[in-house]
């Protein structure tokens, strides 16, 4: 009989170097997943090991007749590997250098997480359980820890059932990290992320337009995270790990590529990543439509305008 949590992680060769957790599993908006997807699409990276549970939903997958279990699956990154990405499918504007700090905290930090090799997980599913989110995020954060982890960072959506402007949120178990995330995500602008300037000029990704809330306002508003987004980072600690997480301002009813694309940037840029965000954007493109018959059958036809939609990707 199968175990609860059957995760097999071999030993990497050569060894991992002060490896990130980059978490993306399915979610509101799919933002994560997406996320690691993008990045697993751009390098080629082929599955390192996979986790099965009895915790995942009792169904299978099915893709071109192919049965598949639900599972969780663990990809590498190597630090080496990082620019050397395939930039086919990027957009005009996409990437854009950001002048970040370079000395104090936040320049030790950014220098840190800039080579070191990268873990990626995402999967089909999550537990379906209360019990099954524990045990799993107990299990992949105590195994990694084993080699040479150093941070957890999980990525996800916050659902504001209203199509304003994306905005990224850092949430951290440790305050000093909190503070020197921050401190990056002021120093990345609207047009650093392909968005073009309004006549004040480009803005913060934490910014806004007149009527639309700030990052920090939301901020306030975020009382708890549900899922493997939240529990991932939230024990690592148990293993002497710092835990992050990433989420971005969706409108929460369908995939949201477009908030995924700005989560990415944002995530390309800690980590020093050539992932473009232009396969995303075509999608986001693709689904704006589908989004605003979305909020015309709720009833916020009125409340909706579409030329006052602004996203940062």
């Amino acid at each position: 009989m199968m175990e609860r949590i059957v995760f097999e992680f071999p030993h990497p060769d050569p060894p991992l170097q002060n490896a990130v957790l980059i978490a993306g599993l399915p979610g509101v908006g799919n933002i994560g997943k997406q996320v690691v997807e993008e990045v697993i699409r751009t390098y080629n990276l082929p599955v390192f090991s996979t986790l099965y549970s009895h915790y995942f939903p009792p169904q299978c997958f099915v893709s071109n007749s192919r049965i598949e279990l639900p599972s969780h699956k663990i990809y590498l990154l190597r630090r080496e590997q990082r620019k050397k990405g395939d930039m086919k499918g990027d957009i005009k504007g996409d990437v854009k250098e950001t002048e970040l700090p370079e000395d104090g905290k936040t320049g030790m930090l950014l220098n840190l997480f800039r080579n070191t090799d990268i873990v990626l997980l995402t999967g089909n599913c999550q537990s379906v359980s209360s019990e099954g989110q524990y045990d799993i995020a107990h299990r992949i954060v105590s195994t990694l820890a084993k080699h040479g982890l150093i941070a957890v960072i999980s990525i996800g959506g916050y659902g504001t059932g209203t199509p304003d402007r994306r905005r990224l949120l850092i949430t951290s178990t440790d305050e000093e990290k909190y503070t020197i995330l921050k401190e990056l995500l002021a120093h990345m602008t609207d047009t650093d992320v392909g968005q073009p300037e309004d006549e004040e000029g480009g803005k913060d990704m934490a910014g806004g337009k007149a009527g639309e809330k700030k990052s920090d306002e939301i901020e306030q508003s975020l009382t708890e995270i549900i899922g493997s987004a939240g529990l991932l980072p939230a024990v690592a600690p148990f293993y002497g790990i710092p835990g992050m997480c990433l989420m971005c301002t969706t409108l929460g009813v369908i995939a949201d590529p477009l908030g995924a694309a700005t989560a990415l940037k944002f995530l390309s840029h800690l980590l020093d990543m050539d992932v473009p965000v232009g396969n995303l954007v075509e999608r986001g493109k693709e689904l704006e439509k589908l989004e605003v018959e979305l909020l015309k059958r709720a009833g916020q036809q009125d409340e909706f305008k579409k030329e006052d939609v602004n996203y940062i990707f």
